[in-house]
């Protein structure tokens, strides 16, 4: 088998066993029901001073081909466990899949 087509299919494995369901909101555009693996877990920081800190910062990966637009930051959005957060950072790798940087979780209540 093909490198390219074992990726996809590594890919595709992942997100049925560790993704959830999740909806896209590009601004101007239709809500795209999506599946994607969210982190939600505290992350260290080491401060220059030597300190350390821990932060929350959600992430959720997923693949861009499922998506009509590539996400943008600062201006879309995306629902995940009934919150919506806006994206601050889209980062891509080379496989077709991206990590979204989230932030602002607003409950949808």
């Amino acid at each position: 088998m093909a490198w390219p087509n074992l990726r996809r299919l590594a890919q595709s494995a992942g997100l049925a066993t560790f993704g959830e369901d999740v909806t896209f909101e590009p601004a101007g555009g239709a809500p795209v029901a999506a599946r994607g693996i969210f982190n939600d877990e505290p992350v260290a920081i080491n401060l220059s001073t030597g300190a350390q800190v821990s932060a929350n910062s959600p992430m959720l990966e997923l693949r861009l081909s499922d998506l009509p637009t590539i996400p943008l930051a600062n201006k879309d959005t995306v629902i995940v466990r009934g919150q919506r957060y806006q994206i601050r950072d889209v980062q891509k790798d080379s496989d077709g899949m991206a990590q979204l940087l989230l932030t602002g979780a607003k409950r949808m209540d």
